[in-house]
């Protein structure tokens, strides 16, 4: 086996000082791309919108629930908010859903570029906030992935600032 530092000459320590600076460099780069408590405020504002937009469109199922890094706590300021309404329907019926809640968005001062992406692999109403200009995505259904994204967060607690990266 090759021994990390060959020569009795070379030392770790221009490697530890470099790795030292990464860490920092990496920890300003996760602290500039987290929202701020302005950004924070906007990002749940226009999440209480989309639930109340959710439950007059679909009273039976009205949790709009945020997934993904948003939900995480591992969104930049930059990422879109990615939001999931629970319908366990048939695909048409998912289908008109995404088109009622379109509908409703075209209809509201706060939502510009409404975009219904019905056929995609993942069918989504995406639109764009006009006060904020953060981007969210729709979809309907179940959301599996927050489960597993938890367990890793919570078990690899310091790769919180490179998942945010």
């Amino acid at each position: 086996r090759r021994a990390m530092w060959p020569s009795s000459e070379l030392s770790p320590e221009p490697e530890v000082r470099v790795l030292g600076e990464l860490h920092r460099q990496l920890l300003r780069l996760a602290l500039y791309l987290t929202p701020d408590s302005d950004e924070r405020v906007a990002r749940d504002a226009l999440a209480r919108r989309v639930t109340t937009l959710a439950h007059r469109v679909c009273p039976a199922n009205p949790l709009a629930q945020r997934y993904g890094s948003e939900a995480l706590g591992l969104a930049a300021f930059t990422s879109d908010i990615d939001m999931y309404i629970p319908v366990g329907a048939s695909r048409s019926i998912r289908a008109a859903t995404l088109r009622w809640i379109g509908a409703a968005l075209k209809q509201t001062t706060w939502a510009s570029r409404v975009d219904i992406r019905e056929m995609a692999r993942v069918p989504i109403v995406n639109f764009t906030d006009r006060s904020s200009g953060l981007e969210v995505d729709i979809s309907l259904g179940r959301c599996e992935t927050t489960e597993l994204v938890e367990i890793l967060r919570s078990d690899y607690t310091a790769l919180e600032p490179l998942a945010l990266i």
